[in-house]
């Protein structure tokens, strides 16, 4: 019996090969963007589109097969603005049997523009859009790595952002059709060089506070938000915690029930230039305890401006 794996997987390899070469992928890219950017208003910029291999991206997020681009710059409809020097993106076409949509996604970011091979950041997600013939959801797993949350600050115009995350985000069930939170969040995430938005209402104002590091792992699922546990500061730095929360949130995002605890500490000089005029620190968080700290319970009664009464519990926080 004649062998025919051999001239099969010749045959197969030299029509991937031809497919990759003659696509037209300048017109492809004309006939996405240019409705992508009439439909959500996104305006996306690119250079040099072409085929590659999307296993860079690793097992988790990559496929043998993948869409390469540089220089992508994506602008939204009212504000904010995202680029990305190297761009992988990846279909994964295995998922279309199963009656969805997924896609695996890379992006590196450059530190220094002028300086090449510089990167400051990578970005890697797989996201899973469902039904195939209808979406209507979206899930998501993104990876971190030394990702600069200055490239999400034009997003959030009014909030200072400075610092580096790595870990791992999963996000499930976020509409694509309506309005809502999505259905379930979990984050494991690492900082460094964090530093904390300044904030102004009419009853507190608090300035931006170097935090330096910052470890938080958490969940929302069901309107129920959960820090266990949000960690943040050393030694060195002007404050340092380690708080548990545990929130019910309403439609709005806004908490409605729970408690939060915990222990904080201030630098005795840094309290006094900064903070002593905008909040009552005794009084939101309780006396400084011998070790240094404040410990503290607090529970939310009708709204979160409660958390700036007195701690209802002048208990030891846990450890």
């Amino acid at each position: 019996m004649k062998n025919w794996k051999g001239p099969t997987i010749i045959f197969t390899l030299g029509f991937l090969i031809s497919f990759a070469w003659w696509f037209p992928l300048n017109q492809l890219k004309g006939l996405v963007l240019g409705p992508l950017a009439r439909s959500t208003g996104f305006q996306v910029q690119l250079e040099n589109l072409r085929f590659g291999s999307g296993l860079s991206l690793g097992m988790t997020h990559g496929s043998l097969l993948g869409l390469k681009a540089d220089r992508v710059f994506v602008s939204g409809p009212r504000t904010g603005n995202f680029s990305c020097q190297n761009l992988v993106v990846t279909p994964q076409f295995w998922s279309l049997f199963t009656g969805n949509l997924s896609l695996g996604l890379g992006c590196e970011i450059l530190k220094d523009e002028a300086v090449e091979g510089s990167v400051s950041g990578r970005l890697g997600a797989t996201m899973k859009i469902w039904p195939a013939w209808n979406p209507s959801q979206l899930s998501a797993h993104l990876t971190l790595n030394q990702f600069s949350l200055q490239e999400i600050e034009s997003f959030l115009p009014k909030m200072e952002l400075a610092g580096a995350l790595s870990g791992d985000l999963w996000i499930e069930g976020i509409k694509l059709k309506q309005r809502g939170l999505p259905d379930k969040i979990n984050w494991n995430l690492l900082a460094n060089g964090i530093s904390t938005p300044s904030y102004a209402n009419d009853f507190v104002s608090v300035p931006s506070i170097p935090l330096d590091s910052l470890e938080a792992k958490g969940s929302f699922k069901e309107g129920q938000l959960m820090f266990d546990p949000l960690k943040f500061g050393n030694n060195n730095s002007p404050m340092e915690g380690n708080i548990k929360i545990n929130f019910k949130l309403d439609n709005f995002g806004q908490p409605i029930d729970g408690e939060i605890r915990g222990k904080i500490r201030t630098n005795p000089e840094f309290e006094t230039a900064n903070l002593a005029d905008k909040v009552n620190m005794d009084l939101v968080f309780g006396k400084v305890k011998p070790s240094g700290f404040r410990e503290f319970k607090k529970s939310i009664q009708g709204n979160v401006l409660s958390l700036l009464l007195q701690p209802a519990e002048d208990l030891p926080a846990e450890p």
